[in-house]
This record gives structure tokens, sequence and C-alpha cells, in this order.
């Protein structure tokens, strides 16, 4: 399961989503979609991916 990766991986790499871990470096940007959606842009990549809102309270908190 993706949990047991996501322990294997150092500390550049967070969980952003039950389905998705990224590289911290790779993000461009996070976009509120709507009152409880967010969205992350990466840098070379054209998909975008869900963050869930408990994600991005730690991610507000990691780049403060």
């Amino acid at each position: 399961p993706l949990g047991e990766l996501e322990n294997q991986l150092n500390s550049d790499f967070i969980r952003v989503h039950r389905s998705f871990i990224v590289n911290k470096r790779k993000i461009k940007s996070v976009t509120q979609i709507s009152d409880r959606t967010y969205e992350i842009e990466l840098r070379d990549c054209s998909q975008r991916i869900p963050m869930s809102r408990s994600a991005y309270s730690k991610y507000k908190q990691l780049f403060r």
C-alpha cells in the first residue's frame, strides 16, 4: 500500500491525498478549487493532483 511507500521515502515527499504522494520540491502551486477542495500543480507536469484539507493544513505549516 501507499502508506508503506510513504514510510520509505525521505522528508522531501509528502502525502497530499489518500492516493497521492508528491515531492515538495516539485510543487509549483496549490489552488483552492472550492471550500473543501485543493489542487496541486507540479513543475514539468500537466496533470493536476487533488490535495486533501488535512494535507493542505500540513502544507501551510511546512511553508510558513
